[in-house]
């Protein structure tokens, strides 16, 4: 289908905001996928077009539709399996920094099992704690060598 023809459809359906879940994987996830050339948009790796594992191609909202984001093209970027399992309702900000430099897929495990157990309304809650203590510049030595 030609941009035009996409862009007719898109109208039709209401704007971008509306594009159908069953035309998301050919008019969206595979374009994404080819213009990130196949690397999950975290982590970097190589994905499959197909398939139920951790390394299958899938739609991430960059803005959680559980925080305001919208079904748009603008915010959807394509993620392997584990990282958009990994990343929940997180912001890509917050997911990034608990990701930090490393180099699997999705979280560090230390990380996932600091999250594992606890419940979903206090998931984001510890995740944007975690992600702020990442942050966080290390205390410097006191030059003293004491307090």
């Amino acid at each position: 289908m030609t941009e035009d023809g996409m862009s007719a459809l898109i109208k039709e359906w209401g704007g971008e905001e509306h594009i159908p879940t069953r035309l998301k994987r050919q008019f969206v996830r595979r374009p994404l996928c080819e213009a990130q050339g196949w690397l999950c948009f975290y982590c970097r790796l190589p994905m499959e077009a197909s398939g139920g594992s951790s390394v299958a191609a899938t739609l991430d909202h960059v803005k959680p539709v559980s925080r305001g984001g919208k079904n748009s093209r603008r915010n959807y970027v394509a993620a392997c399996g584990r990282c958009n399992q990994d990343k929940g309702d997180m912001s890509a900000e917050v997911f990034g920094s608990l990701r930090g430099n490393y180099e699997g897929r999705g979280l560090p495990k230390s990380v996932r099992d600091k999250l594992k157990n606890i419940p979903p309304s206090e998931r984001r809650r510890r995740a944007n704690q975690l992600a702020a203590e990442l942050r966080a510049p290390a205390p410097k030595p006191d030059a003293q060598g004491g307090r």
